[in-house]
């Protein structure tokens, strides 16, 4: 968190709603943010956190006005719980709900439409390991307009959420897990959400080899971060819970 009104949510919400008794830097409840900060420093969830909140922080200011009616709206619906959680320095479970409010607040905003994406713990072409490092640059392995080729394509962003989890499993035992509202492009490229894909033809490879298999399970898995790649264009890409067995998840580019 970066105690900064430009870009933090919650720093926003602690200062400016009409609950706050913070007027120093050597608050408790300050000094145990700046003590979560630390610790979350070194992640990924850091940055990529003030990154995705400066934009969220810009709308409500533009849209809600600077006021106390607006922060204490966001300060009882997320923060909070985010303050509780880091005050008892449950650090784990405060990030995942930092993680939840950014998510919600970039629907609310209209910054994320898709609520998809694919479990950090799986992997894509090229990448040595999972999504939780995954990079801008990093190269995407897309399936064509024609449905039989493939192309390289290249990540231009990504926006980590939690979502309802599910794994698709393929005839040959191909699986993918990610978001259960993934979208899935299926033969003759109709499209269905991950959570409806049982019975029906889903793009595959392994061994080098493109087909269609029919999913035959959709397995709950309960709830997840996962990771929404943007890119330039709409691709529909590769990703499986194991290296080198793919599923194409996304709409096929109309």
């Amino acid at each position: 968190m970066s105690s900064n009104t430009n870009n933090c949510i919650i720093f926003n919400s602690l200062i400016f709603n009409s609950e706050s008794t913070i007027s120093n830097y050597t608050n408790p409840v300050t000094l145990a943010f700046r003590k979560f900060s630390e610790w979350d420093s070194h992640t990924k969830t850091g940055s990529n956190y003030r990154y995705r909140a400066e934009k969220i922080v810009t709308l409500i200011k533009e849209r809600k006005g600077h006021t106390t009616q607006t922060w204490d709206f966001y300060y009882e619906k997320y923060v909070k719980d985010i303050e509780n959680s880091v005050i008892a320095e449950q650090y784990d479970e405060a990030t995942k709900k930092m993680q939840i409010m950014v998510s919600e607040c970039e629907v609310e905003f209209g910054l994320v439409t898709s609520a998809g994406g694919i479990y950090i713990n799986s992997y894509i072409p090229f990448s040595k390991t999972n999504l939780q490092n995954i990079n801008v640059n990093d190269k995407l392995l897309v399936l064509t307009n024609n449905l039989n080729d493939t192309e390289e394509n290249i990540v231009t962003g990504y926006i980590n959420s939690i979502r309802s989890l599910v794994t698709l499993v393929s005839s040959s035992g191909i699986r993918l897990t990610c978001a259960d509202l993934t979208p899935i492009t299926l033969d003759f490229g109709d499209t269905l959400v991950a959570s409806n894909c049982k019975g029906r033809n889903i793009p595959v490879m392994d061994n080098n080899t493109l087909r269609w298999e029919s999913c035959i399970d959709v397995i709950p898995c309960g709830t997840g971060e996962v990771v929404n790649i943007l890119t330039s264009n709409s691709v529909c890409y590769a990703a499986g819970d194991e290296k080198n067995r793919w599923i194409w998840t996304q709409r096929i580019p109309k």
